[in-house]
């Protein structure tokens, strides 16, 4: 299937909650994206340790956004070999050549985003969609 638009909603997703699942019907609607991946890291490098394990927290994932068809939970790092948004963002942008990719996040994680690994590229390779978050 060929895509135009996708989104990708990045973190630990511990645990995943319906605010994840209101941003990304958002950003589907406003932005007409045709799927919003859930790349889920094993460790967000500027968090502490999770408190669910991976494998719990892509179970949790999967459950909660399984009435979403347009939602996918994928885990990538093993595949791409890294954590960091760039590389994944470089992986799909090879596997869906000519799509046009949206970071989603909240608020709280525009406070760090200049802490990101080479966080101006990322910012050159896609349209960051940065929604409101109580308390930021």
């Amino acid at each position: 299937m060929i895509f135009k638009n996708i989104g990708i909603l990045g973190g630990s997703f511990d645990p995943p909650h319906k605010g994840h699942i209101t941003i990304s019907s958002e950003a589907k609607k406003k932005f007409k994206l045709e799927k919003v991946i859930w790349a889920i890291t094993k460790r967000n490098p500027l968090k502490n340790k999770s408190s669910l394990s991976l494998k719990k927290r892509i179970y949790l994932c999967k459950k909660i956004s399984s009435k979403y068809k347009f939602i996918n939970v994928r885990y990538y790092e093993l595949l791409i070999r890294s954590n960091r948004t760039i590389n994944l963002l470089n992986y799909l942008k090879k596997r869906f050549s000519g799509c046009n990719f949206y970071l989603i996040m909240g608020a709280d994680n525009l406070i760090n985003f200049h802490k990101w690994r080479r966080w101006r590229e990322i910012s050159s390779k896609c349209t960051i969609l940065i929604f409101d978050r109580k308390g930021y």
